[in-house]
């Protein structure tokens, strides 16, 4: 059996520590919930919460007691009592991780359950993960002994807070025939237009707005009758699978020496910090032709990744068509010393022959074409999907009318932080690790190099506060995601000495204090386990019920020789819950809100001479607002963009015919 690594000393100052935070923590939470409970009349009538709470203060009094020993004269039969229980998983091997994914696993099971509702309070849930992840480190130390207790815990706290994540979009996959979010069911309708022949009996256009997130999401009806709970699992799928792919291919150019864990810990810990934003899906087939094989050293196979991942961008956001000529430049300037000899040429003597601009223009001509050449093939691609999808071009260009709301950039009422203060807490965790390894080895890399790296960053910065402070964003911090991306390329070549320097004899390994790594751990994990379910308490039989009669009143409409406009819940129609009805493809809601918000008078005035002259027999819509908000309420824009060029026009030709409250979907018929 292999000797301890850790002196006795080290690991009676690590069990005080432990032992003292979990004592602490585990009072305070003690007296928490006993409150909470108390507030519920639950105490004393509860006699499976008495027992959880006399289970919890013995387990308080257990610690208190360890406590004891671990200052007192007994503290290293102590230490060695917890080496002799760890020698005894040691022998599980590989069945240690396979206890961790369980612990893993029940962890959001139970905080998901009736019961757990009582430890959805911040306080409660940091004490469910840090009981576990200390159990949970536990588990890995006794696979992997090379590593220390610090790396352990970290990928122990990492996996357990990312499974928890994982889990919290599992209830989103559910058979309910209903839009789970105000967009939710739109994007399977949008999905399904690539299909439109099969599915509709005729040729559709192509969606306008994030084509290429539903390029991605029509995949699954490449198998004909896949119900609507296969392709949420598809979406749930598409974030797991492509997060783990970008985390994958960023940590695939950085190397790993040393501890088998380490590798292990950096992917689960950029799988966090990828859905802090989250980085949407489709963004990653943009970035990942050149993260994967972008080559400095192959102009024209990395100018070929440039092309793809920029024609991609091209048919997703007009902010992304940039994006990957950026993330290759960067990748060009953090591996290629301006010091190579086809740059500067030195002599003997170390003075250089070439001038300044001369080499200034022989190192940066490839990241410039390769520049040239990625806008170019994108905004060639957004134009031509423009021509061939079917719709006007002006559909293709509301981002340039839409208003901007800067005050979304401090705390508000839909991201509580706001944008600015959101994305420094999640990204000066990383500067830090920058400034710390490259602060006083900054000389062993040509300023240019990082002028440029920085100018990439501040670009991409200041591009994702513009587009996230649009009318319709600001919710989070999804439109910052180009640059939480390359944020987090930057720093892993920083952090596992990738930079290449131009001086290497000036370079150096500086070692950081646990403190600085911390919160790169803490924050990612912080912001995973607050996540809840997508979805909860779905009332099936309702939904039935205003199922069947939506289907009687728009089928009776059909008959009649009517035309149908299902403004929402146009699902219902692309897994045919509702038979019978022909889709009608104008004026579906998020195309609707879209040209509301951008104030477009050419297809807003199709939608009033439709209602003029009575088209629609019956229109199927969600709840239709018609009060003005104010700014200090969620979404008020928004809203009042609706009201403004939905509402009140829909209102004056049209009266609602009935209103199921509890699903806000509303049935209006026309005014005669």
């Amino acid at each position: 059996m292999k000797p301890i690594t850790m002196e006795t000393r080290e690991r009676s100052q690590t069990v005080r520590l432990v032992l003292g935070g979990t004592f602490a923590l585990s009072v305070v939470v003690w007296f928490h919930l006993f409150f909470q409970l108390r507030q519920e009349a639950l105490l004393p009538a509860s006699l499976r919460w008495m027992a959880l709470l006399g289970g919890l203060g013995l387990f308080c009094l257990l610690l208190l007691l360890a406590l004891v020993l671990a200052w007192s004269g007994s503290r290293r039969r102590l230490v060695i009592g917890f080496q002799v229980v760890q020698e005894l998983f040691v022998r599980f091997g590989v069945v240690n991780l396979l206890l961790l994914f369980l612990l893993a696993c029940c962890i959001p099971l139970f905080l998901f359950s009736p019961s757990g509702r009582f430890f959805t309070p911040w306080l409660e849930r940091i004490w469910v993960f840090w009981l576990a992840s200390l159990l949970g480190a536990w588990l890995v130390v006794a696979f992997d002994r090379r590593s220390g207790w610090g790396e352990n815990w970290a990928f122990a706290l990492c996996f357990l807070a990312a499974v928890y994540l994982v889990v919290s979009l599992l209830p989103g996959v559910t058979a309910y025939p209903f839009s789970l979010g105000w967009s939710e069911g739109s994007r399977y309708y949008y999905a399904s237009l690539f299909f439109s022949d099969r599915l509709f009996g005729d040729s559709l256009p192509w969606p306008s707005l994030h084509p290429s997130r539903y390029v991605l999401q029509s995949i699954p009806f490449i198998i004909p009758g896949l119900p609507l709970w296969g392709h949420r699992l598809w979406q749930v799928g598409l974030w797991v699978i492509m997060t783990t792919l970008g985390a994958f291919a960023i940590s695939r150019r950085l190397p790993f020496q040393g501890r088998r864990m380490t590798r292990p810990l950096l992917l689960v810990w950029m799988f966090l910090y990828l859905f802090q934003g989250p980085v949407y899906y489709h963004l990653y087939l943009g970035a990942l032709p050149v993260l994967l094989w972008f080559d400095s050293r192959r102009f024209w196979r990395s100018l070929l990744m440039v092309a793809l991942g920029s024609a991609w961008a091209g048919i997703s956001r007009i902010n992304w068509v940039p994006v990957p000529a950026m993330i290759a430049a960067a990748l060009y300037l953090l591996e290629t010393p301006f010091t190579r000899p086809e740059f500067v040429q030195e002599n003997s003597t170390g003075v250089q022959q070439r001038s300044l601009p001369k080499a200034l223009l022989l190192y940066l001509w490839r990241p410039f074409l390769w520049g040239a050449v990625g806008v170019a093939a994108g905004l060639g691609a957004q134009l031509t999907y423009a021509l061939f999808s079917g719709n006007t071009l002006d559909q293709f260009g509301s981002h340039f009318t839409s208003d901007l709301l800067w005050y979304r950039l401090l705390p508000n009422s839909i991201y509580f932080p706001g944008i600015l203060p959101g994305i420094l807490v999640v990204s000066l965790p990383l500067f830090g690790l920058i400034v710390g390894k490259a602060w006083h080895h900054w000389r062993a890399w040509h300023p240019l190099r990082l002028l440029g790296a920085g100018l990439l960053l501040l670009a991409l910065f200041a591009g994702g506060l513009v587009v996230s402070v649009k009318i319709g964003g600001g919710g989070n911090l999804h439109n910052m995601d180009a640059y939480l991306l390359l944020l987090l390329l930057v720093t892993g070549y920083v952090f596992f000495k990738r930079f290449v320097p131009d001086h290497p004899d000036l370079a150096g390994n500086r070692w950081l204090p646990g403190l600085l790594l911390l919160p790169v751990i803490l924050v990612p994990a912080w912001l995973a386990i607050q996540s809840d379910p997508v979805v909860t308490d779905l009332d099936t039989v309702e939904a039935a019920r205003v199922l069947d009669r939506l289907q009687v009143i728009a089928g009776d409409a059909v008959r009649q020789g009517g035309e149908v406009l299902f403004i929402s819940q146009r699902q219902a129609l692309v897994f045919n819950l509702i038979h019978g009805v022909p889709l009608v493809p104008e004026y579906e809601t998020v195309t609707l809100q879209e040209m509301a918000m951008a104030r477009n008078t050419r297809y807003l005035q199709h939608f009033y001479d439709d209602l003029d002259r009575r088209r629609f027999a019956v229109i199927i819509s969600q709840w239709n607002p018609t009060a003005i908000r104010e700014r200090s309420t969620p979404f008020a824009e928004e809203n009042n963009a609706w009201v403004e060029y939905i509402s009140r026009p829909l209102y004056q030709r049209y009266h609602t015919d009935r209103l199921f409250k509890s699903l806000g979907i509303e049935i209006l018929l026309p005014i005669q």
